[in-house]
């Protein structure tokens, strides 16, 4: 039995440092807004992306996005950390869509592409 107590301890030490320092692939991010509202009409606007730790990444307050049209798309499965994050421009005329690229605590505007002509294959 004194020998297995060394081992269940050193296990347990190994199980805890691990789960400490596992973490996702790339950032978690979510998006804040107002939201206009004008008739049956809903509208994201003064939009900010803001990552886990609460940190504003990226702002944008000339434009308007549609609610929930926001996402995290990872076009090589291989490379998670190169993510891209869309965000669907409001245009009655046109599917556009803003193209974001998180790169460490920052992120670069790519700028807005008519939605069946990104920058990358999804």
């Amino acid at each position: 039995m004194r020998k297995i107590i060394p081992i269940i301890i050193l296990l347990l030490v190994l199980w805890a440092s691990c789960s400490r320092t596992a973490h996702q692939p790339f950032p978690s991010y979510r998006l804040t807004a107002d939201t206009l509202r004008q008739g049956g009409l809903e509208l994201l606007h003064n939009i900010a992306v803001v990552d886990g730790d609460g940190r504003v990444l990226f702002t944008d307050s000339t434009e308007d996005y549609e609610p929930g049209r926001f996402s995290v798309v990872v076009p090589d499965s291989a490379q998670p950390a190169h993510c891209y994050l869309l965000l669907m421009v409001f245009d009655p005329c046109e599917e556009r869509t803003l193209v974001l690229q998180p790169s460490g605590d920052s992120i670069r505007s790519f700028g807005i592409f008519p939605s069946d002509s990104l920058p990358f294959k999804i």
